[in-house]
């Protein structure tokens, strides 16, 4: 392999900087499950999985294991060489879109996740720019009106496609060096994606516009950005500039939490960001303490607050009260229990939304309740039955509240709900 540059370990470094927030937030998503790696493995995104380790853990263990040995001794090379293939043959049917690129230097909105086309929308959102710069794996279902979109890979050249693989490979032994994070170096599965997004944000200038909040996106935008005003020289000038918006609750949805903050502690705080766009003035606390650094030189953005909303389908269903059952992997066992003790106290309409990126248990789809499939499909209910996630209060922008439990609220807690959710329908008549 070439021998990597100075500028090519520093992007290595603040890839293995960004994995370390991964890392933290899936710590925090095994505590909530209650259980540890060390029982189940160090698979990332274990929310996607966990109901499987639950069943057969020492299998689970097992093949996490055999993957993290073999990772490093040539899958990941291959892997990466495959994911380098598919890629260049989707850059070559794109590339076309290329000449939008000096138009869009005044600022972009990076679509980093399917959820920012939810998010930064009129009428909650408006003054942002009119370029997207789109990623073919997270696909935008329903794209606000009038904006035009540029798929990062018609930015990246053969070149650049070729440095990001030689990066995603090095940065594979890098994370493997790292002491304790080398149990979790099957993070690095995304290292490929990673740098070839960093590669191409780097030919913008203007406003950067991200809906992430501290995962290894938000890092990479972030240090991007903190680079660009290292190489111009003088940080009151800046040719770039970055502003976040929330697109989700940021605090603590756990039982055991005693604080109002995010949970987590993160290793790689943000500090490049001008303009912040939160709920309320509770979420712009959090993320001033708990998600921005503190550090000198740390930015101290701008803070704004709007609301979000959501579209809500027509009513479709019979005059029983209707309720909402807001989903998550973590909450399946419960909410299935607290449908069945609704069952005995009032007969109500149900349906079941799962959640957009972890999905939902195989045994949820044969609960008596409707599944709501899609991310853009809200049905009109008279109540929600959540955690406390964001269509809690994107539902709440309609006079519609919810009964609440925490996202780790054992399943001995159903029939309280149950009950809780029988008492306020009856009291409003329904």
């Amino acid at each position: 392999m070439t021998a990597l540059s100075w500028a090519d370990r520093r992007l290595i470094a603040q890839y293995v900087a960004a994995t370390g927030n991964e890392i933290a937030i899936d710590e925090r998503a095994f505590a909530n499950a209650r259980l540890s790696p060390d029982v189940v493995g160090y698979l990332p995104r274990p929310t996607k999985w966990l109901r499987h380790a639950v069943r057969s853990p020492r299998a689970t263990r097992f093949g996490s294991l055999a993957l993290r040995v073999l990772w490093p001794r040539g899958i990941a090379a291959l892997f990466f060489k495959m994911e380098h293939r598919r890629f260049a043959a989707h850059a070559g049917a794109v590339r076309d879109q290329s000449e939008a690129l000096t138009a869009a230097n005044t600022g972009v909105v990076l679509a980093l996740s399917s959820r920012v086309a939810e998010v930064v929308r009129p009428p909650s959102i408006t003054d942002v720019p009119a370029h997207w710069i789109t990623m073919p794996w997270a696909t935008l279902e329903d794209p606000p009106p009038g904006i035009r979109t540029i798929d990062v890979f018609a930015l990246l050249t053969s070149a650049q496609l070729d440095r990001a693989r030689r990066l995603a490979v090095a940065s594979v032994a890098a994370l493997h060096r790292r002491g304790r994070r080398r149990k979790w170096v099957l993070q690095s599965y995304t290292a490929f994606r990673w740098f070839c997004v960093r590669l191409a944000i780097d030919r913008f200038n203007g406003e950067f516009v991200m809906a992430e909040h501290f995962d290894r996106w938000a890092c990479l935008v972030d240090a991007c950005v903190a680079d660009k005003a290292r190489r111009s020289g003088a940080c009151d000038d800046r040719p770039a500039s970055l502003t976040l918006i929330q697109h989700g609750v940021v605090a603590d949805l756990s039982q055991s939490s005693t604080t109002h903050g995010l949970g987590i502690a993160l290793p790689c705080r943000l500090r490049s960001v001008d303009r912040l766009r939160v709920y309320d003035q509770a979420s712009a606390e959090i993320f001033q303490r708990d998600i921005l650094s503190a550090a000198v030189g740390a930015k101290r953005p701008a803070i704004m607050t709007f609301q979000p909303l959501i579209k809500l389908a027509p009513r479709t269903h019979d005059s029983r009260p209707a309720i909402l059952f807001v989903g998550h992997p973590l909450c399946g066992q419960l909410h299935a229990r607290v449908r069945s003790e609704l069952a005995s106290l009032i007969d109500v309409t149900a349906y079941y939304k799962p959640h957009p990126m972890d999905g939902m248990l195989d045994d949820l789809r044969h609960q008596n309740w409707s599944i709501i499939e899609g991310r853009i499909t809200f049905p009109d209910v008279d109540l929600l039955v959540s955690y406390p996630s964001t269509l809690v209060r994107e539902y709440a922008g309609h006079g519609i509240h919810a009964v609440l439990h925490s996202m780790d609220c054992p399943v001995e807690e159903a029939a309280r709900i149950a009950s809780e959710i029988a008492d306020r329908l009856r009291q409003r008549g329904l």
